[in-house]
Formats: C-alpha cells, structure tokens, sequence
C-alpha cells in the first residue's frame, strides 16, 4: 500500500454539494412497422414513444435509420420482436388478454407501451382486438441502438478502405466499448459468437434478474450488424465516471457546521454504514491503532477496497492502491459524509459523524498508447497516463452489492457521467447501462437508498437533456442538487 498522505479536505473549507433533491429520469424511443390510425381520426395522436435517445409518435411517423438492417416481416412461423403501444392504460386485464394470445409481455418502455416477442399471426390478433392497441410494428435492429452512435458508425464507414497513417498500425478501426442488453430468456453464446465474427470480443457477462448483459467491444461500423441478432434489446456506449462535488455541507445547516453534538434532531449516523465509491481514501491505508488514515475517519472504516482497472481499458487489471493520490476528491467527500471532526476538535464534521464506512477507492492510472483500440476517457488525451475512475466495474451492481453484504443501507456517489468517451456526445439527461443497473439493485434491495450527485453542468449549455447527468436518472435513486455558491 502507498502510504504518502494527501490533501486532507475539511468539508467547511472546500466547496461541496449534498443532499437536496431532483430526482430525474431520462429515456426516448424506437420503430417498426405496421397500420397506425391517421392523426386527424386518433385523438390521441400527440401520444409520444420514448425509448432511451428515440423518440417518435407511430400515429404520425416511424422513423427509418440504417435502412439496411430494414426488417420488412417475420416469417409466419418464427417469433419475433415487436414494439406495443397499448390504447390505453395497460391493466392486469390487458396482460392477461395478450398472454391469452400468446403474446409476452418483454420490457415495459414508456406511455403503456412494451417491447413483446410473439408470431406474426398472434400480432394480426391483438392488433385486431377492439380498442386493445393503439399501434403495433417490429422492433427495427437500427432503433436497437442508441442514436448517439450514429456519427461514430458514419464516420468509421467512410473511413474503411483508407491506408493506416502508420503502416505498424494493427488494421481496423478502434473499438468502441459497448454495453447490450439482451431480452429476456435469450441464450448469450449466439450473441457473442456473431460479434466475435464481426471482429468483436467479449469483455464481460453478467446475470441480470430477467435476462443477461454484456459488455463487448466492437468496431463502430458493425455496430448495425450486431443490432440485427435477434436477442439485443438494447447497444450503446459504456464510459466510466467522473468526479464530482462542487459547494458544501454547512450549506445544509443554514451557515453552520454539523458537529455531534449539533445534528439535527440529534441524529448524528450512530448504528449507520454509509457506502461511499470515489476516487481513494487519504493513504489508502487499512484503518487499525497504528495506521495514518486520517482521523476524522480512523476506527470506523467497516471496508476499503481499491477496485483494479476494468476490462475497457489497455492497462486492465492494473491497481495503484486505494490511497487518494490527486486531487484528494474521495477523501473530501468521505469527510463531508461521515467525518467526525477529530482533526478541529469537532469543529468540521460531517453529516453523519458517527456512521460507519464502506469505501470503494476507483481512481487508477490509465494508459493507452497510439496504436491502442482501447477508448480512454474523453478528457485524457493518447499516449499519456491519467488518473480516471477506470476502477469502476462494468458491472456496478456488483460494487453495490459489496457496499450492501457489509451492512451499508445508504451509498453515496459524487460521480457522474454526462459525455460518451468515444463520441463525446452529450447523454444530459439519458437513462444509461449504470442508470438501469442502479435501479434494478434498489429494486431488490428496497431497503438500500442511493444518492447521486446531479452533476457540475449547471453553468453550461446543453442543446437537450438538461443538465443532470447519468446515473442520477435512475428512478429508484435521488439525484442530489447542487449550489454554486455560498448564501449572502
């Protein structure tokens, strides 16, 4: 272990941002095809579908993108997959209608609409139910993946067939990390062996409550062709997070300091396990007598566990150690949650003074050479080492499940993710992979509350989305606001 001190933070003295509320969500929408009633014979025709980045009225318009991967029908024998848009609210009557055709029920998507897997002729049937649909069409393999991919497909197609700028250059155009969902029931081996023939490798594979997700990394322009595999019900890019933590908890307070003996209603974290995942914790060192953690925190460390680089990127499995050796950003934060003020006499402490603490240390040296397919994060430029939360698992529940199997009931993250790293394309505002994992876990864990930072976009523009930022759109989290600056 690394045991150099860093910057130690009081939570009075540097600005930070806790707990206000905003909870937010953010998804968009899909195609297919299929008969729709006219605008002008649908009072209900304003009635948007939205799924991730898409977006559409099916009463108006489908969409068509990458008319290619266009699926025209299926054949009549063969189970498909379809898009519902129900007439009105979806009761317990309308799902057992639908199974009585034969029709499941996959994925609920928005506005009493589901993505379901059925036969042709079980589609004819429920869409020939009085009043029963507003709107049924296949599920395109193009709106299988999100939009902001789009440029990066574009760009590596028109790319093909150009000579390396370096002729020591591997062939092929750098890969793109990739997260897909698949629909419920559906064997991953098939999945994974198409990618593979389009030059993909699987990264990572875990079990979902209903289903299996992977993580693969692919080359961008056959992207569309791993959309077309039957069993994909979502593609789109993973990155890691990034910090964040910007004016602080004496905010909460009206002005003053947290202490022990000042927390309100005399609730100071006692008996409590806060989680927390951030860049390190001071030394990084395991808390005993003799240890020189510092001592706001010393003696209540329940876990501290430094997470090696995932999988995404060049240098995997690498592991600087849990200390926090930059900026200092975990060790403020902890501070902020759960420090006792030991270092001012009780001057500083956090919110939670007496609470336990989990922590997940994630910053780690990140690297990828020119020559690298691996993505870095967008901030970190080529051929250059950066600090990044590469520790991050692919899979975040399983980080969550550590926090929750040592007792913690609440998880705090100042981290959040508001650029794709390959693209750099905005996602304010989108329900991500980490959104969809974070909701499920809380799902099963009703007994679990996650706080997640907003983000630090405030003061800039954002041609959509707003400015919070995944995965503070979970649904089952709350997204917590900030403030820029101190009250008069």
């Amino acid at each position: 272990m690394n045991t150099h001190t860093t910057p130690r933070r009081s939570c009075a003295r540097s600005r930070s941002a806790w707990p206000l509320i905003a909870v937010a969500m953010g998804v968009l929408p899909l195609a297919g095809v299929a008969g729709a009633k006219s605008a002008k014979s649908d009072p209900e025709a304003s009635r948007l579908i939205e799924w991730h980045d898409h977006r559409f009225d099916p009463a108006r318009m489908v969409p068509v993108r990458f008319k290619e991967t266009f699926v025209e029908a299926y054949p009549d024998d063969a189970k498909g997959y379809y898009f519902i848009q129900f007439a009105a609210r979806v009761t317990d009557q309308t799902r057992a209608r639908a199974k009585q055709i034969g029709v499941e029920l996959l994925t609920y998507a928005h506005r009493d609409a589901y993505l379901a897997r059925m036969t042709p002729d079980q589609a004819r049937q429920l869409k020939g139910e009085e009043g029963l649909v507003r709107w049924i069409g296949i599920y395109q393999p193009a709106f299988r993946f999100s939009a902001g991919l789009d440029p990066l497909i574009l760009e590596a197609r028109a790319a093909q067939g150009r000579e390396p700028a370096d002729a020591s250059s591997p062939a092929g155009s750098p890969k793109i990390a990739l997260a897909v969902t698949l629909f419920p029931g559906v064997d991953p081996g098939p999945v994974v062996e198409h990618a593979e023939r389009l030059g993909g490798e699987l990264v990572h594979q875990a079990k979902r409550r209903h289903a299996v997700k992977l993580w693969l990394a692919i080359e961008p322009a056959r992207i569309p062709e791993l959309s077309e595999v039957g069993g994909v019900e979502w593609i789109e890019e993973h990155s890691a997070p990034q910090t964040g933590n910007d004016v602080a908890g004496s905010l909460l307070f009206g002005g003053s300091v947290a202490t022990p003996a000042t927390a309100p209603f005399g609730l100071d974290g006692k008996d409590q396990v806060v989680a927390i995942a951030d860049t390190g914790l001071d030394t990084g060192e395991e808390d005993s007598p003799s240890s020189a953690m510092h001592h706001d925190l010393k003696g209540r460390i329940l876990l501290l566990e430094s997470w090696e680089v995932n999988a995404n990127y060049y240098n995997a499995t690498e592991d600087d150690d849990a200390a926090d050796t930059d900026i200092g950003h975990g060790t403020h934060v902890a501070g902020c949650a759960v420090g006792n003020g030991d270092r001012s006499s009780g001057q500083y402490a956090g919110i939670a003074p007496q609470a336990e603490l989990v922590f997940h240390a994630l910053e780690q040296k990140t690297e990828c050479p020119s020559w690298c397919t691996k993505p870095l994060p967008w901030w970190c430029p080529r051929e250059e080492v950066c600090l990044a939360l590469t520790g991050m698992p692919l899979d975040s529940m399983e980080l969550y499940g550590k926090s929750y199997d040592q007792g913690a009931r609440i998880e705090s993250h100042s981290f959040f993710n508001c650029y794709d790293h390959a693209s750099g394309n905005s996602i304010h505002g989108k329900y991500t992979d980490h959104s969809e994992e974070l909701d499920e876990f809380v799902w099963e864990h009703p007994d679990m509350l996650v706080l997640i930072a907003a983000s630090n976009e405030a003061s800039r523009e954002t041609d959509t989305g707003g400015t919070v930022c995944p995965p503070a759109t979970a649904k089952n989290a709350i997204a917590v606001g900030a403030a820029a600056r101190a009250p008069p």
